[in-house]
C-alpha cells in the first residue's frame, strides 16, 4: 500500500517551512500531519461525517465538534432524516453523496470518496485571510 501512495507530507512541509509562507496542509486521520486542527461535516451542518486534519504554521481555530449520531447510511443505503452519510471508499447514490457534501462539479466517484467538503475550505479560507490581513495591520 504504501507504495501507491507514498509518504510525501514530510518532503511537502519541509519546503513549505522553507517558503516562510504561509501553508495548510490536509490529510486523513492517521496520517503524519501535524495535527493543528480537526474539521468534521457536523461542523457546518452536513449531514455526513468527514474527519479531515489540517497542519498549517498559522493559528487556526477549531469549531465545536458535536457529537456524532450513532446511526449512519452505508453503502447504497439513503439516510434517514436522522441520520449521516458515510461517505468513504464505497458508498451508494453518487449524486446523494455531492449533494450531501456540498459538491457539484465532482462526476467520479473515486474524486468524490478523495474529497474535502467546499465548506471545510471555506471555513479555513476565511480563517487565513483574517490572519493575513491582521498581519498586514501589525507591520
Amino acid at each position: 500500500m504504501r507504495e501507491k501512495h507514498p509518504d510525501l507530507v514530510p518532503v511537502v512541509r519541509e519546503k513549505l517551512q522553507a517558503s516562510g509562507l504561509p501553508y495548510v496542509i490536509e490529510n486523513v486521520p492517521g496520517s503524519p500531519v501535524v495535527k493543528s486542527i480537526m474539521l468534521c461535516g457536523a461542523m457546518f451542518g452536513l449531514r455526513t461525517y468527514r474527519h479531515r486534519y489540517f497542519e498549517s504554521n498559522l493559528f487556526l481555530f477549531q469549531p465545536h465538534h458535536p457529537k456524532h449520531v450513532v446511526r449512519a447510511a452505508h453503502c447504497s443505503a439513503i439516510p434517514k432524516p436522522d441520520e449521516f452519510w458515510s461517505i468513504a471508499g464505497h458508498f451508494g447514490q453518487k449524486d446523494q453523496a455531492q449533494k450531501t457534501m456540498g459538491i457539484d462539479w465532482m462526476k467520479d466517484r473515486k474524486e468524490i470518496a478523495n474529497a474535502i467538503p467546499p465548506a471545510y475550505t471555506r471555513y479555513i479560507g476565511q480563517q487565513l485571510i483574517i490572519m493575513l490581513e491582521w498581519e498586514d495591520m501589525a507591520s
